[in-house]
């Protein structure tokens, strides 16, 4: 039951994923309408853990058009943003209520994302020792693949979590003033310093979901492959 433990340390969500697999690797060696009640679950809880990443980065996908167009109507060309004096007041706020969908999540993105991020925030093992000692579990017990893969969905969703907290923050703080007919220099100078960072932070929650997603896909095949001898 070690490795079982060391799979909940180091990604937290797939827990039920792999009680099953091991339960069914167990009782392998023979054929039997429990086990294939086991491997039905286990297909059931890949799909529940997958749903949740792939339902982020959908909502996520939605606004990413919207995001990469500001970003390069603000771009300096050096890697960083536009004066806020260059830009005239009307033209900056019409960038940003010109993109609908970054209007209507402005207001509760943080609540309406809430729903998704919960579990993986409270189940997801921070101190780096306990994930060094479960990674290497994972990889006495059941191979280096699996341990990859774990570890891979591990960062990622550390990664996600940090970059849609940052996410959140700027529409917690630009929210309010997108939301107005006009900006004060201050409502201006707030947005720019705010949005610096906004796109990569964006990016990365999409590319950290794509990174777990094909990871699941990995563990799901050598789970088929050896776990369950077909």
């Amino acid at each position: 039951m070690a490795v079982v433990e060391s799979f909940v340390s180091a990604i937290g969500s797939f827990a039920s994923i792999i009680g099953l697999s091991v339960q069914i690797y167990d009782r392998s060696s023979g054929r039997s309408e429990e086990l294939q009640d086991q491997r039905l679950g286990l297909y059931v809880a890949l799909t529940d853990v997958s749903k949740t990443w792939k339902t982020i980065h959908n909502r996520y996908h939605v606004l990413s058009p919207e995001v990469r167009k500001i970003s390069s109507q603000l771009a300096d060309g050096n890697g960083g943003l536009v004066d806020a004096k260059e830009i005239p007041d009307k033209r900056l706020v019409s960038m940003f209520r010109g993109a609908p969908h970054l209007m209507q999540n402005a207001k509760n993105f943080e609540q309406s994302m809430e729903v998704y991020f919960r579990e993986p925030r409270r189940k997801i093992e921070r101190d780096p020792s306990i994930i060094d000692a479960a990674i290497k579990e994972i990889r006495d017990g059941l191979g280096l693949k699996v341990s990859i893969a774990a570890e891979s969905i591990h960062r990622a969703q550390i990664s996600a979590l940090e970059a849609h907290a940052n996410v959140c923050g700027f529409f917690n703080q630009v929210g309010p003033i997108m939301r107005r007919a006009s900006w004060s220099d201050q409502d201006r100078q707030t947005v720019l310093n705010e949005f610096l960072n906004f796109p990569d932070d964006f990016d990365s929650v999409i590319l950290d979901c794509d990174v777990v997603l094909l990871n699941v896909i990995e563990l799901f095949e050598y789970i088929s492959a050896d776990l369950l001898g077909d």
